[in-house]
């Protein structure tokens, strides 16, 4: 019987999750003072340009990331009710592929080019499990059928260039949910697709969620993605987590200037394309950082005290399920 606290906590906890890398011998922070939450059957979308961090947040809690030169810490990291900070590299081998599993970028590069597709997603199975190729492979046609491969039975032997770049994508996922993991971490799952195919792979994605269950994690730079599919999203700017908010609010009511910004950047059927407005600027890099608000320098609103410190993330109306990080537009007050 599950544990009450277990079945009412959260499924994934982060908090106060940073990652440096070492650099000209200094370390400079990436990602910087995390905290969200993610819970059964819900999908948390990470939303912001590239070298925000949202890369690096997934690659840090699946520990993949290389020890030399880099250094992560936490005040908490936890996956039902599971320390993952103690865990050992041995440990954290045997939840990769099995309680939490990720889905990479570019199927290309994820998949082995000289192996079947058949082997590849029952290699989670067997080192798991303990299954053989052979006891593992009526799973693994089930799983190609579950994702879409049509004649998954004949297709499990065939290798990744015989496939669409859809379909290898869905190869991956396929990989992914090979042990029927409690959190998948999917990493710009349809960057390398075109517009009908990522429909179908998010669509695919979504129905996937709601049959097992499972928590997602879904990092992006498209804010049509995040509409599509999310719960709830955390916006992130230079490795910070700027606002969080469920999906409807956060596109109802956007109040830290870089998610109002990113709205605006985003061309829509029912308005002229001179009311979409860029981004000027780019983020700073990591060993650039500035002191106060890392958004301050691109910032409309800006104020003094905005390049003095560092905003926290403040609660906006009533219920604390919406909070942004700014002096000037969440109603915080300097000390």
């Amino acid at each position: 019987m599950a544990d009450p606290d277990t079945a009412q906590a959260p499924l994934l906890r982060v908090e106060g999750l940073t990652t440096e890398f070492r650099l000209g011998g200094q370390w400079h922070s990436a990602i910087r003072n995390l905290s969200f939450s993610v819970d059964r059957n819900e999908t948390l979308a990470i939303v912001g340009e590239s070298g925000c961090g949202k890369s690096i947040t997934v690659m840090s809690l699946m520990r993949l990331l290389p020890e030399t030169g880099c250094r992560l810490t936490a005040d908490q990291v936890t996956l039902n009710g599971q320390d993952l900070m103690g865990l050992s590299e041995e440990e954290m081998q045997s939840l990769r592929g099995n309680r939490m599993a990720m889905i990479f970028q570019e199927p290309m590069t994820a998949l082995n080019p000289v192996l079947p597709i058949g082997l590849q997603i029952a290699e989670p199975m067997m080192f798991h499990r303990g299954l053989s190729l052979a006891e593992a492979r009526p799973a693994v046609i089930e799983l190609l059928d579950q994702v879409g491969i049509p004649s998954a039975d004949k297709r499990v032997d065939d290798y990744p260039h015989e496939f669409s770049g859809g379909m290898r994508q869905r190869v991956v996922i396929a990989m992914a949910l090979a042990c029927d993991p409690d959190l998948l971490l999917a990493d710009e799952p349809t960057t390398a697709l075109d517009v009908t195919i990522q429909a179908q792979v998010l669509a695919l994605l979504a129905d996937l969620k709601a049959a097992k269950g499972m928590g997602m994690i879904l990092i992006t730079h498209s804010l049509g993605v995040v509409a599509a599919v999310a719960d709830r999203v955390a916006v992130m700017y230079a490795g910070d987590m700027v606002e969080t908010a469920g999906v409807e609010e956060l596109f109802a009511n956007p109040v830290h200037p870089y998610t109002e910004a990113l709205i605006r950047s985003i061309p829509r059927p029912d308005r002229d394309i001179e009311a979409v407005v860029p981004i000027t600027g780019t983020v700073p890099s990591i060993d650039r950082m500035p002191v106060g608000c890392r958004f301050a320098a691109r910032c409309a609103y800006a104020e003094a005290r905005c390049t003095e410190s560092a905003p926290p993330l403040m609660p906006v109306g009533e219920g604390g399920s919406h909070i942004a990080a700014c002096w000037v537009r969440a109603g915080g007050q300097t000390a």
